[in-house]
């Protein structure tokens, strides 16, 4: 009978998988075999922080962004319209308008700003379009 007995220093041991050592496993053994060896393990761990943090306040930064712009989205209204702006538009579209009506309006107004007898006289097209409060 043969006697076989193991060769520490045969072919097979010289493979990169076998180096002696503590091997790194998971996201650093990772980024070492990817840079194929040219970051060490510290490195590696370092830069894997630097991606953590860069990743937590980006992510931190996105879901502020999304939670005030959905509560600061109600609060923005659009100007109040000027009585000469107002005037311009009704004269343009609607010439048939009575003067008084035009005067009866106040200088820079809401859609509730303008009394109801005015607001019935104007025609329904323009006061569609001026803004409310809300």
């Amino acid at each position: 009978m043969t006697d076989t007995q193991f060769n520490p220093y045969g072919e097979e041991f010289n493979r990169d998988q076998d180096t002696p050592g503590r091997q790194s496993t998971g996201l650093v053994g990772f980024l070492i075999k990817v840079s194929r060896g040219h970051i060490k393990e510290a490195a590696a761990n370092n830069i894997l922080v630097v991606i953590s943090v860069f990743s937590f306040t980006l992510s931190a930064i996105i879901f502020s962004s999304i939670f005030f712009s959905q509560k600061n989205a109600g609060q923005s209204k659009p100007p109040p319209v000027s009585k000469e702006a107002a005037i311009k538009i009704i004269k343009q579209g609607f010439p048939n308008t009575r003067q008084e009506v035009l005067e009866g309006l106040p200088e820079i107004f809401y859609r509730e700003d303008i009394s109801p007898d005015i607001l019935k006289e104007l025609p329904l097209e323009f006061v569609n379009l001026i803004p409310t409060k809300q």
